[in-house]
């Protein structure tokens, strides 16, 4: 029943609403994830998808991290407003996003979806993602660390591309007014998302805006100068030698000065008497 009937079913219902596809995925391999484009297919079916594949294969703590995630993808969950009754009742919309990042088309209810993607068992999620990346911090702390210390200062283009071939993520929190108050960054390599604060003072979002220039500026580093080794002593003095004398040998052949030998010591007296 399984191979005739389940995974034939399985596989067209796959094609039919373009979900992930759960034939041939194993750990370590690369997570393929298509963005939301909306009225490519139906919404509610793109939603469910894309929020399937991160809560299975991704570790996050809060909501605003889900939301780093999802944002990838051109999704997003909303609470609404804090003086909304949806907020009190703890509701949650979710939406596809525009190319500017803008909510389009018409919200879905957390409760519509057969998954129960709600916010109380989102928090259960939460509680399973702080023991989940604890060993990942570090590693992404590395991969930061070698894209930054290449500028004294960077252009934020810049940055999220060199971000991007380490396989992070960079998501700018701003409010209304369009003000960073927060950084967070997602890493697809580990499947994972940590905020700014939570990796370090270097990694918060007042220490990556001080950093960020219209231009780019790159460290270049010199190399310390090397000490000649004595083999190099001996050919430069071969070589001054050489600019001296036509042959090599010239200087041993040459004839010295004749000099008396030092005499170290009295000179013994000669004994009367006794021939020479």
């Amino acid at each position: 029943i399984g191979r005739l009937v389940s995974e034939p079913a399985r596989k067209a219902i796959e094609k039919q609403f373009g979900l992930l596809k759960a034939e041939g995925r194993s750990q370590g391999q690369a997570l393929k994830i298509s963005p939301a484009v909306y009225g490519e297919q139906p919404t509610k079916q793109t939603i469910i998808s894309i929020l399937l594949a991160v809560i299975k294969n991704y570790s996050f703590t809060s909501l605003a991290e889900f939301n780093g995630i999802l944002m990838q993808f051109n999704v997003k969950a909303d609470r609404g407003r804090e003086d909304t009754m949806m907020f009190q009742k703890r509701g949650l919309l979710y939406s596809i996003l525009d190319e500017k990042g803008q909510p389009v088309g018409v919200p879905i209810k957390a409760s519509k979806f057969y998954s129960q993607p709600t916010l109380t068992n989102l928090e259960r999620r939460f509680i399973f993602g702080v023991e989940q990346r604890k060993s990942m911090k570090e590693g992404l702390r590395t991969r930061i660390d070698r894209v930054l210390a290449k500028f004294e200062f960077v252009n934020k283009a810049t940055l999220f591309r060199e971000l991007a071939k380490a396989e992070i993520a960079l998501v700018f929190r701003q409010n209304e007014k369009g003000l960073i108050y927060g950084i967070t960054y997602v890493d697809h390599q580990q499947r994972t998302v940590f905020n700014g604060s939570d990796l370090g003072k270097g990694y918060s979002a007042k220490a990556i805006t001080e950093k960020l220039s219209h231009q780019d500026k790159i460290i270049t580093y010199l190399a310390p100068k090397l000490k000649t080794n004595y083999l190099e002593n001996a050919v430069v003095r071969t070589s001054s030698l050489n600019s001296v004398f036509s042959n090599p040998l010239e200087p041993l052949l040459e004839k010295t000065a004749y000099n008396e030998p030092t005499v170290i010591g009295k000179k013994r007296k000669k004994k009367k008497g006794k021939s020479t």
